[in-house]
């Protein structure tokens, strides 16, 4: 049986319980660095070959005593005080967390869960409390995309309970601070005997793993990809809902693949005579008209996008960003332009991009030679008619496509 997602419904749920390592961020291959900076610095010794042999499943501090006894055991006599291996170990320890990175896209599906839901939020974690609020400090890099402590209602750490996880009493205290139906609860861990133990107190189970086809008997869903997750959400009719509330409605509101990650787009349209809006732009770019003709630049690696790009601080104001981004990728001069739109959107890095898009009549200077500021391999002349079928836009290249065409075909 394969646990797939086709029938995850995110209106079941009042509470969220999520996995911290191996489920958020990918910690375990840090955490081995960081075993190797102590046994190199502890005990000048550079083959650290041997570390391979232990099980790092660090559930209390017994455990994490005992396992430090086995390295001590492994390179010395095994008699050397706990409190000054430590001392070695937590002088690397920031360093190697601050090197732990979110898993591709999982920040991004716990942003959207906050702000597009009611959900509750909590974090089930064998991780120390002091851990937990280094990831939710400034020091960790990664803290930018998401911040724990912000999006989270809660974070039950190892600090809180008797006995850590796989044992069912850190789900028994979130259910017991929140009060609610365990049917009404779902569970997110990479580990299937955490996920059993929640199942056993009546709340639904989803498992992480990249490699798996099937997450197995008991478990109700598997999930591989936080793309998917991302996906089934914006399905969702709480998702929708919010559109549909929203003051702020964009012209057309959209949500595709782009350089293979999910993203949001917002597209909101000027009329005829409207100015820039006075917002902080990130990047300009041009529906120009090229003797009719829309460009568009191709690139080596990356999808066919529209001419333009990231306003650099070089830039006086968006008319000096759209000319130099139009010589430097098309060899063309700006004759006119105008505001048409512009996009708001949510990259698979939580960050928000805010995009002018311009119309522009062009004047070929020369042939093409090299993009002297970026990456465009070269770029095509195509009829209006077959935008939606070179940008990879979804809905909104289609809407665009209708939206343009008074733009390039005369009446």
């Amino acid at each position: 049986m394969i646990n797939d997602l086709s029938n995850f419904d995110f209106c079941k749920y009042k509470l969220f319980i999520v996995d911290w390592d191996g489920t958020l961020v990918e910690s375990m291959s840090e955490y081995k660095q960081l075993d190797k900076l102590f046994v190199q610095n502890f005990y000048a010794v550079s083959d650290t070959s041997k570390l391979e042999t232990l099980e790092y499943k660090c559930v209390s501090d017994d455990w994490r005593d005992k396992y430090y006894r086995q390295i001590d055991t492994m390179y010395a006599n095994g008699l050397t005080p706990l409190d000054k291996i430590y001392r070695t170990v937590n002088k690397y320890k920031k360093v190697v967390q601050a090197r732990i990175k979110y898993i591709n896209s999982a920040s991004v599906a716990m942003n959207k869960v906050r702000k597009y839901t009611d959900i509750k939020l909590a974090i089930a974690t064998n991780s120390n409390r002091d851990d937990m609020d280094f990831f939710s400090s400034d020091e960790w890099p990664a803290s930018i995309y998401m911040s724990p402590a912000d999006i989270f209602d809660t974070i039950t750490t190892l600090d809180d309970v008797k006995k850590p996880k796989p044992d069912s009493e850190m789900y028994e205290r979130i259910l017991q601070h929140y009060n609610v139906n365990p049917a009404e609860v779902l569970v997110l861990d990479d580990t299937a005997e955490c996920l059993r133990a929640a199942k056993n107190l009546g709340m639904d189970t989803m498992l992480f793993s990249v490699g798996l086809s099937s997450a197995g008997d008991g478990i109700d869903y598997l999930l591989n990809d936080w793309n998917a997750f991302i996906q089934k959400l914006t399905e969702s009719s709480p998702y929708k809902k919010y559109q549909l509330q929203r003051i702020d409605k964009p012209t057309i509101h959209d949500r595709y693949i782009w350089k293979g990650e999910w993203q949001d787009a917002d597209y909101y349209e000027l009329g005829a005579d409207s100015v820039v809006p006075g917002i902080h732009w990130d990047g300009v770019y041009c529906f120009g008209n090229l003797n009719g003709q829309i460009p568009i630049v191709n690139y080596e690696h990356y999808p066919s996008g529209l001419p333009g790009g990231h306003i650099d601080p070089s830039d006086k104001n968006i008319n000096e960003a759209l000319r130099r981004e139009i010589n430097e990728e098309l060899n063309c001069d700006v004759i006119d332009w105008k505001p048409v739109g512009y996009k708001i959107i949510i990259k698979p890095d939580s960050t928000i991009d805010y995009q002018l898009f311009v119309y522009a009549n062009l004047k070929k200077k020369g042939e093409f030679m090299k993009d002297t500021g970026g990456l465009v391999h070269n770029y095509s002349l195509h009829s209006i008619s077959e935008f939606a079928t070179k940008i990879e836009w979804n809905e909104t290249s289609k809407w665009l496509e209708e939206s343009l065409k008074k733009y390039y075909i005369k009446e």
